[in-house]
């Protein structure tokens, strides 16, 4: 009757059995990762060992060289991720260097450009004695009020800035 006046525990009864197996198995697996890191930790230090021993081998000066060539060597034998991790390479600066170079491309020309004639005519204008000094927006504006246009502003520029006469360069 005693028992009965007593307060009862909320909720399913402890099972300590299997409260240890849990315990275990978490540190079953917190085992397994510390494993794999030091596994890691051990194929980045070979890995760093024989980037060093490629690059005695490939006897480059410039230090950009120096990794991208150990970690193309290291990556054969390691693999590019393991690679790139160890010697602190982005995967895309690896795989970057190893895609071919390309020439830039060359710009069409616009539609819209003035033909050489009257570049040349701009050209000759811009250097009148009456000019000297000016900027190109001074002369643009000199030109309105005589009423000859000849060409935009920007174009000035672009004529001026393709004779290397341009202070923006």
């Amino acid at each position: 009757m005693l028992d009965s006046l007593a307060p009862k525990r909320r909720g399913p009864p402890k099972d300590l059995i299997a409260g240890y197996i849990r315990a275990l198995a978490a540190k079953g697996r917190e085992i397994a990762v510390w494993k794999r890191r030091a596994l890691r930790a051990e194929a980045m230090v070979e890995v760093q060992r024989a980037s060093l021993v490629a690059t005695k081998r490939l006897n480059v000066n410039s230090p950009k060289l120096k990794v991208t060539a150990a970690t193309q060597a290291v990556a054969r034998e390691y693999g590019v991720s393991l690679a790139c991790a160890a010697l602190g390479v982005a995967r895309s600066t690896y795989y970057r260097e190893l895609a071919p170079k390309l020439a830039p491309k060359q710009r069409r020309t616009s539609a819209r450009r003035l033909p050489d004639a009257k570049r040349q005519l701009v050209w000759d204008v811009l250097h009148e004695a009456r000019f000297i000094g000016l900027a190109p927006a001074a002369i643009h504006a000199q030109l309105l009020d005589e009423g000859r246009q000849l060409c935009s502003v920007r174009t000035m520029h672009r004529i001026l800035a393709e004779r290397n006469k341009s202070r923006n360069r």
